[in-house]
């Protein structure tokens, strides 16, 4: 194939360039006159510099397999956020060299999907950029097998019977409670070679119905409480920065919510339809950010 040299990091493919396929699991392959260097791994390696590179050096790196990682965040290769990459097999990126670092661009990203196992609470991603849940049961995922630091899987939620354990495992987000998904949610996890740090993409609000007197639960992000009476609601201790929204939705009497610790106040009062309060978890107690019930 015929490639021209680039003009900044660009390529067309015109004019014929030196290519060269690097040494299979060298960390550190040679790019002394080589214009395009492709991979041919067969275990996992990870580079971490372009030897014998000049000053003002255009390189054209295709990925021809699926077990090379490129590590950007503590080498002389610059790129992808700073953020190590595990790459998929036909991917490419565009370096140039300044005499000190590599400076590179991923041109050509392939996503590689796959649909999880039913009941898998360990679904494997290696080699995969998208994950899709597809659980007959419940089902508690506590990891991701099979990955490489930097890679990032997007999680696609395909049932309503998947739960995430965020509490006690190598997965972690800002709830720092278990979830249970919903169908049609999604989140990105990047591995740091220990744990998979999850933000969410799409998240759909889960909602509680409380009908009467009993305990607002910390589980969803959102209670409707409906009053048949003087009512008094509970609230148990959450987790440090979670959000809790509530609001009367129906009035049939006064509800009067005394949560376990409630840093501002003793008592969150709802008289009427719409009377909300927003709440946060921190240091030990609830505290009542804003809304239309009384506080007192």
């Amino acid at each position: 194939m015929a490639l021209t040299r680039p003009q900044g990091a660009v390529w067309n493919r015109t004019d014929n360039l030196t290519a060269s396929t690097a040494v299979d699991q060298d960390g550190t392959p040679s790019v002394l006159d080589i214009d395009v260097l492709s991979t041919a791994n067969t275990l996992a390696t990870t580079i971490t510099a372009f030897d014998s590179g000049t000053a003002g050096q255009h390189l054209l790196v295709i990925f021809g397999d699926a077990l090379t990682t490129v590590d950007f965040s503590g080498s002389t290769i610059k790129g992808n956020g700073l953020t190590d990459r595990l790459f998929a097999n036909g991917e490419s990126m565009s370096c140039a060299y300044d005499g000190t670092n590599w400076y590179c661009e991923i041109q050509d990203t392939i996503d590689t999907s796959a649909t999880g196992t039913s009941l898998d609470a360990t679904p494997d991603v290696a080699g995969l950029t998208v994950l899709t849940t597809a659980n007959a049961g419940s089902t508690t995922i506590t990891t991701l097998d099979g990955g490489t630091p930097g890679q990032t899987v997007l999680v696609v939620i395909g049932d309503a019977n998947t739960t995430i354990d965020f509490s006690g495992s190598s997965m972690k987000s800002n709830y720092s409670i278990d979830r249970l998904m919903r169908n049609g949610e999604s989140l990105s996890c990047t591995y740091d070679g220990t744990n998979w740090h999850c933000v969410f993409i799409n998240s759909v609000a889960s909602i509680q119905a409380l009908s009467g007197a009993g305990a607002v639960d910390v589980v969803s992000e959102i209670t409707e409480i409906t009053t048949t009476g003087a009512d008094a609601l509970t609230l148990a201790n959450g987790v440090d920065h979670q959000r809790k929204f509530l609001v009367m939705a129906s009035d049939g009497g006064a509800g009067t919510l005394t949560p376990t610790n409630l840093g501002n106040g003793a008592t969150l009062t709802f008289d009427d339809v719409g009377d909300c309060a927003d709440l946060i978890f921190t240091n030990g107690s609830w505290f009542f950010l804003g809304g239309t019930a009384t506080l007192s």
